[in-house]
Protein backbone atom coordinates (compact mmCIF):
# COMPACT_ATOMS: atom_id res chain seq x y z
CA UNK A 1 0.00 0.00 0.00
CA UNK A 2 1.11 3.56 -0.90
CA UNK A 3 1.16 5.78 2.38
CA UNK A 4 0.23 9.64 1.52
CA UNK A 5 0.19 12.03 4.99
CA UNK A 6 -3.60 12.78 5.83
CA UNK A 7 -4.84 15.18 8.44
CA UNK A 8 -8.07 13.20 8.91
CA UNK A 9 -7.24 9.95 10.93
CA UNK A 10 -9.32 7.32 11.57
CA UNK A 11 -9.61 5.66 14.68
CA UNK A 12 -11.66 2.61 13.49
CA UNK A 13 -9.97 1.51 10.44
CA UNK A 14 -11.66 1.45 7.31
CA UNK A 15 -11.05 -2.17 6.00
CA UNK A 16 -14.03 -2.51 9.25
CA UNK A 17 -16.24 0.55 7.87
CA UNK A 18 -16.35 -1.09 4.86
CA UNK A 19 -18.61 -4.33 5.80
CA UNK A 20 -21.53 -2.62 7.17
CA UNK A 21 -21.28 -0.13 3.79
CA UNK A 22 -23.94 0.03 1.30
CA UNK A 23 -23.29 1.21 -2.50
CA UNK A 24 -24.46 4.74 -3.24
CA UNK A 25 -23.61 6.16 -6.48
CA UNK A 26 -20.57 4.05 -6.60
CA UNK A 27 -18.93 5.36 -3.20
CA UNK A 28 -19.04 2.92 0.02
CA UNK A 29 -21.52 4.94 2.45
CA UNK A 30 -22.70 4.14 5.89
CA UNK A 31 -24.95 5.11 8.42
CA UNK A 32 -24.32 6.41 11.73
CA UNK A 33 -26.16 6.94 15.14
CA UNK A 34 -24.56 9.34 17.20
CA UNK A 35 -25.05 8.33 20.66
CA UNK A 36 -24.03 11.82 22.22
CA UNK A 37 -26.55 13.73 20.38
CA UNK A 38 -29.26 10.46 19.96
CA UNK A 39 -29.31 11.72 15.66
CA UNK A 40 -29.18 9.59 13.17
CA UNK A 41 -26.49 10.38 10.24
CA UNK A 42 -27.41 8.77 6.93
CA UNK A 43 -25.21 8.26 3.76
CA UNK A 44 -21.70 9.14 5.39
CA UNK A 45 -19.16 8.39 3.43
CA UNK A 46 -16.35 5.80 5.37
CA UNK A 47 -13.73 8.21 4.62
CA UNK A 48 -15.28 10.68 6.81
CA UNK A 49 -16.33 8.72 9.64
CA UNK A 50 -14.82 7.35 12.43
CA UNK A 51 -11.90 10.01 12.37
CA UNK A 52 -10.47 13.51 13.91
CA UNK A 53 -8.13 15.44 12.16
CA UNK A 54 -4.68 15.20 13.59
CA UNK A 55 -5.85 12.53 15.96
CA UNK A 56 -2.33 11.07 16.26
CA UNK A 57 -1.10 14.78 16.68
CA UNK A 58 0.29 17.85 14.37
CA UNK A 59 3.57 16.83 13.79
CA UNK A 60 3.43 15.15 10.49
CA UNK A 61 6.60 13.25 11.21
CA UNK A 62 5.18 11.19 14.05
CA UNK A 63 1.71 11.47 12.42
CA UNK A 64 3.38 9.97 9.41
CA UNK A 65 5.00 7.44 10.75
CA UNK A 66 2.15 5.98 13.61
CA UNK A 67 -0.46 5.74 10.32
CA UNK A 68 2.12 4.14 8.14
CA UNK A 69 3.28 1.68 10.72
CA UNK A 70 -1.40 0.98 11.25
CA UNK A 71 -1.54 0.87 7.35
CA UNK A 72 1.86 -1.40 6.50
CA UNK A 73 2.02 -3.34 9.90
CA UNK A 74 -1.21 -3.86 11.39
CA UNK A 75 -4.25 -3.46 9.14
CA UNK A 76 -2.88 -4.43 5.87
CA UNK A 77 -1.79 -7.97 7.26
CA UNK A 78 -5.25 -8.33 9.19
CA UNK A 79 -7.34 -7.00 6.25
CA UNK A 80 -7.49 -10.01 4.09
CA UNK A 81 -7.89 -12.16 7.17
CA UNK A 82 -11.07 -10.22 8.78
CA UNK A 83 -12.72 -10.16 5.07
CA UNK A 84 -11.74 -14.41 5.07
CA UNK A 85 -13.49 -14.93 8.30
CA UNK A 86 -16.63 -12.74 7.02
CA UNK A 87 -16.78 -14.91 4.29
CA UNK A 88 -16.90 -17.88 6.81
CA UNK A 89 -13.35 -19.32 6.19
CA UNK A 90 -12.40 -19.52 9.61
CA UNK A 91 -9.97 -21.92 8.76
CA UNK A 92 -7.65 -18.86 8.10
CA UNK A 93 -7.04 -19.14 11.77
CA UNK A 94 -4.93 -22.15 11.65
CA UNK A 95 -2.18 -19.95 10.40
CA UNK A 96 -0.01 -18.90 13.49
CA UNK A 97 1.26 -16.08 11.62
CA UNK A 98 -2.31 -15.03 10.72
CA UNK A 99 -3.56 -15.27 14.28
CA UNK A 100 -0.37 -12.78 15.36
CA UNK A 101 -1.49 -10.43 12.81
CA UNK A 102 -5.76 -10.27 13.75
CA UNK A 103 -3.77 -10.40 17.27
CA UNK A 104 -2.15 -7.33 16.80
CA UNK A 105 -5.12 -5.72 14.46
CA UNK A 106 -7.41 -6.35 17.80
CA UNK A 107 -5.12 -5.23 20.48
CA UNK A 108 -4.57 -1.97 18.39
CA UNK A 109 -7.95 -0.99 18.53
CA UNK A 110 -8.36 -1.06 21.95
CA UNK A 111 -6.24 1.76 22.47
CA UNK A 112 -7.31 3.49 19.35
CA UNK A 113 -10.35 5.37 20.94
CA UNK A 114 -10.92 9.59 21.28
CA UNK A 115 -11.37 8.01 24.78
CA UNK A 116 -8.32 5.81 25.40
CA UNK A 117 -6.05 8.77 23.42
CA UNK A 118 -7.56 11.35 26.43
CA UNK A 119 -6.96 8.65 29.43
CA UNK A 120 -3.25 8.36 27.83
CA UNK A 121 -2.89 12.45 27.49
CA UNK A 122 -4.23 12.83 31.04
CA UNK A 123 -1.65 9.96 32.45
CA UNK A 124 1.08 11.66 30.99
CA UNK A 125 0.04 14.93 31.71
CA UNK A 126 -0.01 13.35 35.61
CA UNK A 127 2.71 11.96 35.53
CA UNK A 128 4.61 15.15 34.50
CA UNK A 129 3.16 17.40 36.89
CA UNK A 130 3.85 14.34 39.82
CA UNK A 131 7.80 14.31 38.30
CA UNK A 132 8.01 18.10 37.89
CA UNK A 133 6.85 18.30 41.83
CA UNK A 134 9.82 16.24 42.99
CA UNK A 135 12.64 17.85 40.45
CA UNK A 136 11.33 21.56 41.72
Amino acid sequence: MNYQSTKNQHYVPQCLLKNFCYPNKNKKKINIFDVTNRTARYNQAIKNVFSQNYFYGKDTSIYDSVEAILANKIEDPASPIIDEIIQGNLSILDSPENKIHLLKFVSTLIKRTPEAKEGMLSFMQTGFQSVSKELL
